[in-house]
């Protein structure tokens, strides 16, 4: 079925984070590309993505994370997929860091309209989503799927799926705070979706 597709193909992009820690970002082009043509382009994040340079994406509506790059850039989309380097007690507030880096090096190009770029983030993503669309200036639209908003509150729920608290995870797993809550609220607030949404 390839045959009855257009295809893009995809480059490899390096941008520092704020460490001056050099990171890599998955950039697809769009099908049939026109260098005189400015193209809108969607961002989609999750901790580490461009391992994803050369993989093999049948066109589809149908995905479990919300996005199809090749369905994106058969529709005349850049898509990148920049990697996001952590800060213990900053998840959300160095992620906003890499990926406005990333965004910005491909504005730098010059082969996108920079008014029309969009962010996507699924779960994990999602929450990251929600945060930087507090932080961030450069995105036209958000779209979050499963994304935490209230990370306080989330802190204090109970997995059925896991059958665990969600404290461990918050504190030492995935969303990388460090220490609990009393500890540094602070920290909890500064990268909370909600305690910042006026910024919107």
């Amino acid at each position: 079925q390839q045959k009855y597709f257009h295809w893009g193909f995809s480059e490899m992009i390096h941008f520092e984070n704020s460490k001056k820690n050099v990171l890599n970002g998955a950039l697809f082009y769009p099908a049939n590309y026109d260098p005189s043509v400015k193209y809108p382009m969607i961002v989609y994040i999750y901790q580490k993505l461009s391992k994803r340079l050369h993989r093999y994406e049948n066109p589809s509506f149908l995905s479990s994370e919300g996005i199809n790059v090749t369905h994106l850039t058969a529709n005349g989309y850049f898509v990148l997929l920049p990697d996001i380097e952590y800060e213990s007690g900053n998840p959300v507030i160095s992620a906003t860091e890499c990926v406005e880096s990333a965004v910005k090096s491909v504005i730098n190009k010059g082969l996108i309209n920079a008014s029309k770029v969009g962010l996507m983030g699924h779960s994990f993503g999602g929450y990251e989503t929600n945060f930087i669309i507090t932080k961030s200036k450069l995105f036209a639209a958000a779209i979050s799927g499963a994304g935490i908003s209230d990370n306080i509150r989330f802190y204090f729920t109970h997995n059925s799926d896991f059958n665990a608290p969600e404290i461990k995870r918050v504190e030492n797993g995935q969303f990388r705070m460090g220490v609990s809550f009393y500890e540094d609220k602070n920290s909890y607030y500064r990268n909370s979706p909600v305690h910042n949404a006026e910024n919107i």
